[in-house]
């Protein structure tokens, strides 16, 4: 694969500026209310009936239910028979229709999303081992960062400090050092200070991501020392100004508090020293919006909620602070991870050109909000946000999917809350009650998110491969976009690493579950009420993709689907196999026979017709009109990405961690991936 290009098991498919309208797939002049709302009459030139549905297991599929064996999870069953639930299905089912169709990607959650500051690196730190890409990188995103905001580059260190407080006024408030930054203090000499006056035995902290300062130096995290100064270095400690001063008279001696970070990249070998507020220091007021994202539960880390609890405050001692900071004898947090109230933080902040605080952490390298209020409707088309507001959701035009399965505010009435939807899709059962799930295994349910990784934004791809590249991050979400709809790709073979066996404790993000195994057939139903020709074509067309009518081989077709969890390691994968019923009213009420006003149907007409209204939408102002449904480029993707017996190699789908993403942020597109495949 080319140097410096990211991987992982999902990709994305391009969104469309605006949606496909519902109304493209009605007859012309067909009333929108009729559509909608017709549940207890026919519409005349429509269709009802139901497809039914076969599905196979590809993969091992787990899908959660409530039983557990001890610890471990079971995958859901029904009067004792494995069950897929028809809520699952429908999601499935919306989602690839929404990717044909080129559907809203709302109404979504908007947390306010956070990326790390990047930090321009001092090439005269000695200390500093990171390799080029990493240092390349870091000083690209951070001159993007900077000239966003009008600002010169910032060096390591160059981040003010400072003592958070909520005031008795009830105003946040943020008391700066009077030191330019916080003091350096050596792990070394931190270990001379703890043999020397019996503070204990302080042990280097793990390399890894598991370093909580709370908890493997729970003596130490916020401990009062006094520290001798020599620029922003504490060359000696002391229990006492005496102490610490030894014989260097001429140096100043500060009281201070000890902050201990996280690990940030492959090691860290000295710790923070924060001076007592001065109190002759003046102060910047903090947004209480800001303190309000800061302690959203999307925002506090399990990291947080672990390293600041309760038990973690600053100024136990009391008698060497100025009036009006809290003493911290009342000290606590509102909930684990939250900021402490009573008493005073330590944070480093940013500040913008008027003197206003734009964004603190609680350390050198914190997280800084973007986006406003609203960052995921900043990089999506207008037209594909499905509003907030009802009146505006009730004068858009819907588009498929809210067509086809109803929502709220559908319909231009204000006496109708809601739409019910036109199609319903029940749980697929497996007939065999005997059938057992695959031993338990520990997964881990967490990855990259989108708030923190380039790679869910739309590149120039023409700078992927580029060693100082030009990023579009979420750093300047003014002029992003999303990449597109994500999903996920396959990747099955035996040389792929699986979960093992549960043993030992288990983590918050993890999962001791039993999935039901590969070659499992499960049996469902899709039932829908006056839907066009066209509509039942663009169902049937997401459930077939481009396998043949009858859906191909079960064991190994050409196109499959995805549902449930553990996509990363290649589960959920499924084949459909669908057969369609049209029902005559009329005929099944004047009869009966179970079997009255009942005929399957060949889909190929009803997909034809979506196919070619799918074609003349897109056409509609493209500058290379496309002359199949296979060549809009969205389609093309999509297609790609359900490709199972031509699945990509496992290599180019391999789940990255963390520390490669913050290296390889550059994620090719579907059709990249599958063109390197096939150049080998």
């Amino acid at each position: 694969m080319t140097e410096f290009r990211a991987t992982a098991p999902y990709g994305l498919v391009p969104l469309p500026q605006q949606p496909m309208p519902a109304a493209r797939l009605w007859p012309e002049g067909a009333n929108r209310a009729s559509m909608l709302q017709a549940h207890h009459t026919t519409v005349r030139g429509t269709r009802s009936g139901w497809i039914d549905l076969e599905i196979r297991t590809l993969t091992p599929l787990y899908i959660g239910g409530t039983q557990q064996e001890g610890h471990v999870n079971l995958p859901l069953r029904l009067d004792g028979h494995p069950v897929i639930p028809g809520s699952s299905l429908r999601g499935m089912l919306r989602h690839y229709l929404r990717m044909l169709t080129g559907g809203e990607v709302g109404p979504v959650n908007r947390p306010q999303l956070f990326f790390r500051a990047p930090v321009k690196l001092n090439p005269e730190d000695a200390e500093d081992d990171k390799d080029e890409r990493w240092r390349h990188v870091l000083t690209a995103m951070n001159q993007r960062y900077n000239e966003a905001r009008g600002r010169k580059p910032r060096q390591v260190g160059e981040r003010r400090a400072g003592w958070l407080y909520k005031h008795e006024d009830e105003v946040w408030r943020l008391c700066p050092l009077s030191t330019t930054a916080p003091l350096k203090v050596k792990f070394r000499l931190l270990k001379e200070a703890c043999r020397k006056f019996g503070w204990g035995r302080f042990d280097d902290p793990p390399t890894d991501n598991t370093y909580v300062p709370a908890v493997h130096h729970e003596a130490f995290q916020y401990k009062t020392v006094w520290a001798s100064i020599d620029g922003d270095q504490a060359r000696d400690l002391g229990r006492s100004p005496h102490e610490a001063r030894g014989n260097r008279k001429e140096r100043p001696v500060r009281r201070c508090v000890l902050v201990l970070t996280g690990v940030a990249g492959r090691e860290r070998n000295s710790a923070y020293l924060f001076p007592y507020p001065s109190g002759n220091d003046s102060e910047y007021s903090v947004d209480a919006k800001l303190i309000k994202s800061f302690e959203s539960s999307s925002q506090i880390t399990f990291w947080q909620e672990r390293n600041f609890d309760e038990k973690h405050v600053v100024f136990a001692e009391t008698d060497a602070l100025p009036d009006g900071l809290p003493r911290g004898t009342d000290a606590r947090r509102p909930k684990p991870g939250a900021l402490v109230r009573g008493a005073a933080e330590p944070v480093w902040f940013d500040l913008d050109d008027d003197g206003e605080v734009v964004a603190f952490g609680r350390s050198g390298g914190f997280r800084v909000a973007v986006g406003g209020d609203d960052p995921i409707g900043m990089v999506v088309p207008d037209a594909l946000l499905t509003p907030d507001d009802p009146e505006q959701a009730r004068r858009r035009e819907p588009d498929v999917p809210r067509a086809l399965f109803g929502d709220i505010d559908l319909v231009d009435d204000s006496r109708v809350a809601a739409a019910r939807g036109r199609v319903s899709v029940g749980s697929a059962i497996c007939p065999n009650a005997g059938a057992h799930e695959d031993p338990a295994v520990r997964v881990e349910l967490l990855g990259p998110k989108r708030s923190a990784f380039a790679n869910y934004l739309k590149q120039n791809s023409s700078t992927a491969t580029a060693l100082d590249p030009d990023l579009v991050t979420w750093s300047e979400v003014e002029h992003a976009q999303l990449g597109g709809y994500k999903i996920y790709l396959y990747r099955w073979d035996s040389d792929i690493p699986q979960p093992g066996p549960p043993s030992g404790d288990i983590g918050k993000t993890e999962r001791d579950v039993r999935p039901w195994p590969t070659g499992l057939t499960f049996q469902g139903r899709i039932t829908f009420r006056n839907l066009t020709e066209s509509e039942v074509g663009a169902l049937m067309n997401a459930l077939l993709l481009l396998n043949p009518a009858d859906g191909g081989d079960p064991a190994n077709p050409k196109y499959a689907h995805k549902i449930g969890l553990g996509k990363p390691y290649g589960w959920g994968s499924v084949h459909i196999r669908p057969r369609l019923y049209f029902t005559d009213s009329s005929e099944r009420a004047a009869s009966l026979d179970l079997d009255a006003g009942l005929r399957e149907a060949d889909p190929t007409e009803a997909i034809t017709q979506f196919r070619d209204a799918l074609v003349e939408w897109a056409s509609e102002g493209s500058p290379r009109p496309p002359q199949t449904w296979t060549e809009v480029k969205r389609i093309k993707s999509l297609l790609m990405a359900s490709l199972w017996s031509a699945r990509l190699d496992p290599c180019l789908t391999e789940t990255m961690d963390n520390d490669q993403f913050g290296l390889y942020p550059m994620l090719p597109s579907i059709e990249e991936r599958f063109r390197l495949a096939r150049e080998g």
